[in-house]
């Protein structure tokens, strides 16, 4: 009916997003086991190498980004963890440019725009998932992350 309809795309915008604490919280061990996922990922990718701060200068150190754990319920029900920057801090760097440190990912009104044409002409439409695809991709520069926990 369209009021399924109408909450089914309001769950789907209004989806939840918790940090760690409340995600653990909320969904128990299943919590645990999708953040140590999500971190093995990380670790398995060689992503992060460790830094004695004692062997950092005071710049590295004030300019490391923090890093934050966010933890959603997807709509089969899984529990999904992902970790993420703080960028904001990186606004404050000299010859800080966001187009440079931001992520190619489409707006939310494109969403929106893209999934009523599909719809009002009856598209097939299919999405596909690369675990870890940020994980795979090159990067020259070197950014200090900060991990507490």
């Amino acid at each position: 009916t369209g009021f399924e309809l109408d909450e089914h795309i309001l769950g789907v915008i209004l989806i939840n997003q918790y940090n760690l604490k409340k995600g653990i919280e909320l969904f128990g061990d299943k919590a645990v086991v999708s953040t140590v996922k999500e971190l093995q990922q990380i670790h398995d990718m060689g992503t992060y190498v460790p830094l004695d701060p004692t062997k950092m200068t005071r710049k590295e150190r004030t300019e490391a980004l923090a890093s934050l754990m966010f933890i959603t319920e997807k709509r089969d029900g899984r529990i999904k963890s992902r970790q993420c920057a703080v960028g904001s801090k990186q606004r404050t760097f000299e010859g800080y440019n966001k187009a440079d440190s931001s992520s190619p990912t489409v707006s939310t009104d494109g969403v929106f725009i893209t999934s009523t044409i599909d719809a009002h002409e009856g598209r097939d439409v299919a999405t596909a998932d690369m675990p870890g695809a940020y994980l795979h991709t090159d990067n020259d520069r070197h950014t200090v992350m900060l991990l507490r926990g």
